[in-house]
């Protein structure tokens, strides 16, 4: 199977941190942001925090598990040169006794958070729960990924409630999780909670809380986003269980070849064309969904099999079987005849607008009134749609006039690109329509219009006259890898 070739997603770098403090005290950068914080509240030195990061004491939990008293304890910290006798003087022997007892005082807390995590995580998996995670530990993560990724986006960004789905995994076995299942921090802060019940293992009802999901997506866009929250979930959940063997092979540029390989032509942008050559239909976005889930679920049940998550998934999206039950059939016997696949859709409003004759079509039973209208209504916009195609035209030929475009006729809605089909009712969009986002640039610095496909996905023209730039920034990458997206 081939995937095409992908960098990176786009987005902008994080923010630099300071090198001086790195420098100095390299095992900072190691502490988990709840030890850290434990630690920085009782003055304990940075040099005996860098020490505990690089000898590998990085969260709470271990570093609770350096004594079960305050004598073993105490004991511990001579290996980390903690020992008031190692002092030369009085001045000495008093600056370590100060920095023993600042480090037995974050012991007792750090112990005692743990000890009460630990009972709580145990109830709720004793009574088959979700593990909960403490917020610093789910900001922690989010910090860990942009340090060494890029930053985030609340709009992208998972949620809390999922990244604790994803933890629960490691518990009992992986599986495919649900689109709907697949939050971000802007959704859940957006969206409703409520009460509600549950039955425990021996029948007996308990109040929960529940976080209500999202509705599964209906367009490309927000497919993609949905999935790029996937991506990210998972690079979490590889960072803070970096010992698992299965989690060592994902990466978000992976997750990117996925995601192209199913909206590439080999899935989604899998076309039936007429004789004249012209896109007649593509599979519809359900049936990539299915196909797409059934896909994880092959790689989950490979992945509980021990195989790595990265090789699960290339035999996952190269089985014959897979591909033909689950894609191939579902779209042979499917009756649609639409075109929705990114990048193909817009070109084929455009090449209908070049070619409206259309076939003759029968006139409704009954004729009379009603036909007549019937057909100075198609004429009307065969009519439209010559004067936006000459308009469309005039703009190729001559890209630096500056030509007002034809004023639409009342009740048909204005597009921004002049490309279009039909007029809405009540002031929306026709069918077919296709228009640039709000706040999108039509043109570039030299009033070249910008192509569509190439902002949406990818274009498919032989030879293209419109300029392959972002409608966001006029960079020179598709709008969907832009780090400036405007999203939502």
């Amino acid at each position: 199977m081939k995937f095409a070739a992908m960098s990176s997603l786009g987005q902008r770098p994080s923010a630099s941190v300071a090198p001086a403090p790195a420098a100095a005290y390299p095992g900072l950068a190691k502490l988990s942001l709840r030890l850290s914080t434990v630690l920085t509240e009782h003055d304990v030195s940075l040099d005996t925090q860098s020490e505990l990061g690089e000898a590998g004491y990085v969260s709470v939990s271990l570093f609770a598990a350096l004594g079960h008293d305050h004598p073993t304890f105490i004991e511990s910290l001579k290996d980390f040169g903690i020992d008031p006798a190692l002092g030369t003087d009085g001045p000495a022997r008093a600056k370590l006794r100060l920095e023993r007892t600042r480090m037995i005082a974050a012991f007792d807390v750090a112990r005692v958070r743990n000890d009460i995590e630990t009972r709580e995580n145990a109830q709720r998996s004793a009574t088959f729960q979700v593990t909960r995670i403490s917020d610093q530990d789910f900001i922690s993560a989010r910090r860990a990924f942009e340090r060494g990724h890029h930053s985030l986006e609340e709009e992208v960004a998972p949620s809390k409630p999922y990244f604790e789905r994803l933890i629960a995994q490691m518990s009992t076995c992986y599986e495919s999780e649900d689109l709907t299942t697949v939050t971000t921090i802007h959704q859940e802060k957006e969206g409703s909670a409520g009460i509600g019940t549950e039955t425990d293992a021996k029948g007996y009802f308990r109040i929960t809380t529940k976080v209500l999901a999202v509705s599964s997506p209906r367009s490309s866009e927000l497919y993609r986003l949905r999935l790029r929250t996937m991506a990210y979930g998972w690079c979490y959940l590889r960072m803070r269980f970096p010992n698992v063997l299965v989690l060592k092979t994902i990466t978000v540029e992976r997750f990117q070849e996925f995601q192209e390989y199913l909206f590439g032509s080999e899935v989604w942008g899998m076309a039936d064309r007429g004789s004249d050559g012209r896109v007649t239909s593509t599979p519809d976005i359900e049936k990539v969904k299915h196909y797409e889930a059934m896909i994880r679920k092959d790689v989950a049940k490979r992945m509980n099999d021990g195989q790595s998550w990265w090789p699960a998934m290339q035999e996952a999206t190269a089985c014959a079987r897979l591909l033909q039950v689950h894609f191939l059939s579902p779209v042979a016997r499917s009756s649609s005849h639409s075109v929705t696949a990114p990048g193909i859709a817009p070109y084929q409003i455009v090449d209908r607008i070049a070619n409206p004759k259309r076939e003759h079509e029968p006139k409704p039973p009954g004729g009379g009134a009603s036909a007549n209208a019937n057909t100075q209504r198609k004429k009307r916009q065969r009519t439209n749609q010559a004067q936006k195609y000459k308009a469309l035209q005039d703009s190729i030929r001559n890209p630096q006039a500056q030509q007002a475009p034809p004023k639409p006729p009342q009740g048909q809605l204005a597009i921004a690109d002049g490309v279009g089909k039909g007029a809405g009712k009540a002031g929306k969009p026709g069918k077919g329509q296709s228009r640039f986002p709000t706040g999108a640039h039509t043109a570039n610095q030299a009033n070249k219009g910008l192509c569509i496909g190439f902002n949406m996905s990818n274009c498919t023209r032989p030879v293209c006259n419109f300029a392959h730039e972002c409608w966001w920034c006029l960079g020179k990458h598709s709008a969907s890898l832009c780090p400036q997206k405007k999203i939502g």
